[in-house]
Parts: C-alpha cells; sequence; structure tokens
C-alpha cells in the first residue's frame, strides 16, 4: 500500500524552487521580533542571531518561523516516543502513515523509517482531490465522506519548518476530522539529535543509527 501510494505521488508531484533574500533581523514569529525579560535587574533582549555557528546565516521568518506546540484545536503534537508508538500501531496495522512532508528531494537524501513522502504543495489546488482519494476519503453528491480516512502524522525538518503546519492548516480546510492529524515539531532533526535511525529511502540503507 506505501508503495502505491509513493508511485502515485511521484505522478502528481511538481516541482518549485524558493529562495530567501538576505536579511539583518530575524523574527521569532511573523509578529514578534523579541522579548524583553528582567534578569536579576538587567534587560535581556531574547531574540534569533542572523547568524548562528560556523557562520551560518539564520533561516528568515517568515517563513522559517517558531512553530506553536498546538497548530490547532485537536491536531495532537508528538515526541518521539508517541511518533514510535503511531509506527507501531497505526503505521503497522496501515490505519495511518506518517507523512514527511518536505519536497521530494529532501526526502531522497534522509528520512524517518517507515514514513512516506507527499510534499506540504500537495494538499493545495487542483491535486488536493487525488491526494485525498490516496488517503482514503471518498466523495459523493460533492459531499466528501472521511469516516475510512488514514490517520496521518506530519514532520519535517524542525521547529521552523512551515512545510507539516501548511500541510495541516490545507487538510483542515478541506475538511479532514482534526482527531486524524497528528504533528511531529521535532522533525527529522530533533530525531537525529536524539540519534535515532534514518534512512535514504531509495536504497533502504540507514543513514544514522542509534547506539
Amino acid at each position: 500500500m506505501k508503495y502505491l501510494i509513493t508511485f502515485l505521488i511521484i505522478q502528481l508531484l511538481s516541482f518549485s524552487n524558493a529562495s530567501a533574500d538576505d536579511i539583518d533581523t530575524i523574527n521569532l514569529t511573523p509578529e514578534i521580533a523579541f522579548f524583553d525579560v528582567n534578569h536579576n535587574g538587567n534587560i535581556i533582549k531574547i531574540k534569533r542571531s542572523p547568524i548562528h555557528s560556523e557562520n551560518i546565516k539564520t533561516k528568515p521568518c517568515p517563513p522559517f518561523c517558531i512553530n506553536p506546540m498546538r497548530l490547532a484545536p485537536n491536531v495532537e503534537t508528538f515526541a518521539e516516543l508517541e511518533l514510535l508508538s503511531f509506527l507501531n500501531n497505526e503505521v503497522k496495522n496501515e490505519s495511518g502513515f506518517l507523512v514527511d512532508s518536505r519536497m521530494m528531494e529532501n526526502f531522497e537524501k534522509e528520512t524517518i523509517p517507515g514514513s512516506i513522502n507527499i510534499p506540504f504543495i500537495l494538499f493545495n489546488g487542483s491535486k488536493s482531490n487525488e491526494v485525498l482519494t490516496l488517503l482514503g476519503v471518498t466523495e459523493e453528491n460533492s459531499t466528501k465522506d472521511f469516516s475510512q480516512a488514514k490517520a496521518m502524522c506530519f514532520f519535517c525538518d524542525d521547529a521552523l519548518c512551515d512545510e507539516s503546519n501548511r500541510a495541516i492548516s490545507a487538510l483542515l480546510d478541506l475538511g479532514y476530522p482534526a482527531n486524524k492529524l497528528k504533528y511531529y515539531r521535532g522533525g527529522i532533526e530533533a530525531w537525529k539529535a536524539l540519534n535515532l535511525t534514518t534512512i535514504t529511502p531509495e536504497s533502504k540503507t540507514t543513514t544514522t543509527q542509534a547506539n
């Protein structure tokens, strides 16, 4: 089933490239640039530095803003143990999918075992109904039936990545039940930070192995 989904997604997917302008100020969220905090009588500005380790530029906000712990009502946020349970239950019994919502070129480099790739851009526009059909949604007389829809847990790069956020928001707008949507906020970078196994999907080889 998973391989059929992957094949059909490849047929649906069209690629797009985005670039970010160089900027000097990095917001925390689209609306919040920084916070002032009183620490032992001194006002400390909590902000995101434009430059982080090894002189690499921080990604701009928007779109790379700090995501909240709760994306929407009734959408559950997962940490690693909840994600492992989801893999061992919903994914194992084929009632759910772990969805890498990044673009295909990133998925093909490295992903979490058990995941499938449905890039976030496919949940908007003309191809969204085809994707819903792949996920078990039926339609009759212009009314969508989500009773057999799969549970899905989305992840992307990290807590700054907006691709899972956009995928989940698009599905909610289409009427997908919120209680069938899960969000792994930490993404693949949090997974790797704990030395958990990742794979290269095409070769099925392990690229990061837990000790």
